[in-house]
């Protein structure tokens, strides 16, 4: 996990989190990454010695189902918080593409988020993607259509 220092998200974790803008990889798939991300941010406050004193998920395998069923929970908790950023940034970007479009998007995304979520770049550059390939246009509409 890289942690953001400034407003500034890192190319690396851009140009990893805009591979699933490629056609071959469904959207799913991206938030399939973003719930393997909250998972492990909730493991570092949380530890897994803990639960296993407990003795609670001592067994439990996590699927890829968990993690999109994770991540699209998180969205639809923030995601009135997340549109009215990204689209107030879309409205005044749309002619930006490729890099410019990501950094941005990130940078808005992220000040839309609960910390410590907020402060990870991978999470705002994979929120960001998931925007992307939903369709800004209907995210954006006044009711939006269609949810991230």
């Amino acid at each position: 996990m890289i942690f953001m220092t400034t407003q500034k998200i890192p190319e690396s974790v851009l140009k990893d989190a805009s591979a699933f803008l490629d056609p071959r990889y469904p959207i799913d798939d991206a938030y399939a990454v973003l719930g393997m991300e909250l998972d492990a941010v909730e493991a570092l406050e949380k530890p897994k010695s803990f639960d296993m004193w407990m003795r609670v998920g001592v067994d439990t395998a996590k699927t890829r189902a968990y993690f999109i069923r994770k991540a699209r929970k998180f969205l639809a908790d923030w995601r009135g918080e997340i549109a009215k950023n990204a689209c107030a940034w879309w409205k005044d970007n749309r002619d930006k593409v490729g890099d410019k479009l990501s950094a941005g998007l990130a940078v808005a995304v992220a000040a839309a988020l609960p910390p410590p979520f907020n402060a990870i770049a991978g999470i705002a550059a994979i929120v960001a993607m998931i925007l992307i390939k939903s369709g800004f246009d209907a995210v954006c509409k006044e009711k939006p259509a269609k949810k991230p």
